[in-house]
């Protein structure tokens, strides 16, 4: 806060005026916001910030760029936010993942019954990752096994099969990271359809869940269904 200050001296004499006032401001230390910055594809990140020396306690708010609506505010003890020490960096992660778009954050420490003010807010993009369609790409027979590369993080994943003369959809489904023989999210997913194709031109596509987040399609493939 602002507080001011005088000065008197005082000898055998007695006492002089008191001067004039001089005012000053006592502000505390604000962190240093460290990351997420930029953008990143992780739904979970740690939150990481220059710790204070003295510190008692952090408070982190969250903010949806899109509405500039705070989504997420709440005290951490310095033990809680990896920042006891009060030197390098503290760590916050959130208990929900969070969507994929535009935010917001911003942290301020307090100092047992005295809270800091928060610093300026840095901002990040949750982007959705795409999935790596590997085949079919050219050719196939009518029942292909569909392969494509898997995502960390990622629930499950949903298939899309068009007709490419009519561009209509002829099959679509959801299935789990394990149906798709790739729970790690670090494998070659494959999947394989319950009915064969038709000949012809056809397209897929793939999408990658992660637990309620729906991600991106990736960009679409085209190939031939010559014969079985």
């Amino acid at each position: 806060g602002t507080h001011a200050w005088a000065i008197q001296a005082r000898s055998t004499a007695g006492s002089s005026p008191w001067s004039g006032y001089k005012t000053y401001v006592v502000s505390l230390p604000t962190p240093v916001l460290v990351g997420p910055s930029g953008s990143t594809n992780n739904l979970s990140p740690g939150f990481t910030f220059s710790a204070l020396p003295g510190a008692t306690d952090y408070q982190i708010l969250i903010y949806d760029q899109t509405t500039g609506i705070p989504t997420y505010s709440r005290w951490f003890t310095a033990v809680e936010a990896n920042a006891a020490s009060g030197v390098g960096n503290g760590t916050i992660t959130l208990a929900a993942p969070l969507t994929f778009g535009n935010w917001g954050w911003n942290v301020r420490a307090r100092y047992g019954t005295l809270d800091g003010s928060f610093g300026s807010m840095s901002f990040f993009v949750e982007v959705s990752p795409t999935v790596t369609l590997l085949s079919p790409s050219s050719t196939s027979t009518t029942i292909p096994t569909f392969s494509f590369g898997a995502i960390l993080g990622a629930t499950d994943y949903q298939i899309l099969v068009w007709d490419g003369t009519t561009g209509v959809a002829t099959y679509s489904a959801w299935f789990t990271a394990a149906d798709v023989n790739a729970p790690l999210g670090t494998e070659t997913a494959t999947v394989t359809l319950p009915a064969p194709l038709s000949i012809g031109l056809h397209g897929w596509n793939v999408r990658a869940r992660f637990g309620s987040t729906v991600g991106s399609w990736a960009s679409m493939v085209f190939w031939n269904v010559t014969g079985p």
